[in-house]
């Protein structure tokens, strides 16, 4: 399997149906590039996590996978290299890239006020007098760092999302929703 056309009837592992980098996303790209997903996916394993995806490829169980990477680009070639993936350090052939896909994200409700809206972006993205704010807020969440976000960082989504499958995916494959009595 060496490009998107090759896709047919294959076994594909997912981490789970409500996984961005690892089953909506790259879905939704094969979609937009006319690839009829029923036809192309015999076969559709969930298995939690990245690294079981990857795993169950590199093992042979199954022929595809999704999963994330991140690129650092280096500044002499401007050639983009994994940074890290789901694969870890394995040698893998990648058959499509559906581009940056936000990582976290702190969102507020449509009804909150903009000038508190403001204030909250302001603390964790640019506010240096907030910095022991900053860094709890970054261990919380393991993140790096607070971006604000801009219309690039969402181009590549963007122009994907009318492959972006609807359905009702349930409960997280690991975590289905408790049964209320």
């Amino acid at each position: 399997i060496r490009t998107i056309e090759d896709l047919k009837g294959v076994r594909a592992a997912w981490v789970d149906r409500q996984s961005a980098s690892g089953y909506l996303i790259i879905r939704a790209l094969l979609r937009s590039k006319g690839v009829a997903l029923d036809a192309a996916f015999a076969e559709n394993t969930f298995l939690g996590a990245h690294d079981a995806v990857a795993r169950a490829v590199l093992d042979g169980d199954a022929d595809v996978g999704a999963t994330f990477v991140y690129l650092d680009p280096d500044s002499s070639t401007g050639v983009a290299f994994p940074k890290s993936a789901g694969w870890g350090k394995a040698r893998v052939h990648t058959i499509c890239y559906a581009g940056s896909i936000p990582s976290d994200v702190i969102a507020v409700g449509k009804h909150l006020d903009d000038t508190t809206r403001s204030l909250v972006q302001k603390v964790l993205v640019d506010a240096p007098e907030h910095a022991e704010l900053q860094q709890a807020a970054r261990d919380l969440l393991a993140a790096e760092a607070f971006v604000a976000p801009i219309k690039q960082h969402l181009d590549a989504l963007i122009s994907i999302l009318g492959g972006l499958e609807l359905e009702d995916a349930g409960g997280h494959t690991l975590f289905p929703p408790r049964k209320r009595s």
